[in-house]
């Protein structure tokens, strides 16, 4: 009964990004202290909306807006795809393009921090190790195990570390704005995803 519960709740979606995210947060917090990681964090995105962002790092270098995918199967895809196809043991389904819902992500980060130049924010899509990637993009679409190191691939320094700070104070009270919304926004992806 026990094998059961673990197996069903490791192939639940819903879980499996939970522990997804969670193991990326840890993975990222192996960065060093000039990169502020925020975990989960939720924003406005225009009037009556809201964005939900696995993690976003603030740094010198870059703004990285990180989704993750913890996906137990073999993931099949282009860059301008709309979809992607995931082939498991249990059959195929369709999986909305991260690189796509990591775009929307920053446009929501650049109303809330400003339209800074696009090079500055950097999209990157982490999968976890269950998942066999098969995806021609040119963004970054990587293993967990190697986002830290591709994080720290820039090193051109773009903002001083008090420029960084006001960045943090704004997404901070970004955040603050729509506090106890979290209940809302999830009922609203689920809607669409029907």
């Amino acid at each position: 009964m026990l094998k059961f519960l673990v197996e069903s709740l490791i192939h639940n979606r819903n879980v499996a990004g939970k522990v997804g995210e969670l193991l990326t947060s840890h993975t990222l917090s192996k960065l060093p202290a000039e990169y502020i990681i925020r975990n989960n964090v939720l924003i406005p995105n225009g009037d009556s909306d809201t964005a939900q962002i696995d993690h976003v790092i603030l740094s010198p270098y870059a703004i990285f807006v990180v989704e993750t995918k913890n996906i137990h199967g073999r993931v099949i895809g282009r860059q301008n795809d709309r979809f992607w196809t995931v082939w498991t043991n249990k059959g195929t389904y369709d999986l909305y393009n991260p690189i796509r819902q990591n775009q929307g992500h920053i446009r929501a980060l650049r109303n809330v921090l400003g339209d800074l130049t696009p090079t500055v924010y950097v999209n990157l899509v982490v999968f976890g190790s269950t998942a066999t990637v098969q995806v021609e993009a040119e963004e970054w679409v990587v293993g967990a195990d190697e986002v830290c190191r591709k994080i720290r691939q820039y090193g051109k320094v773009r903002f001083t570390w008090d420029q960084v700070g006001v960045l943090d104070s704004w997404l901070h009270e970004a955040y603050s704005s729509v506090s106890g919304l979290e209940k809302q926004h999830v009922k609203r992806v689920k809607s669409l995803k029907r």
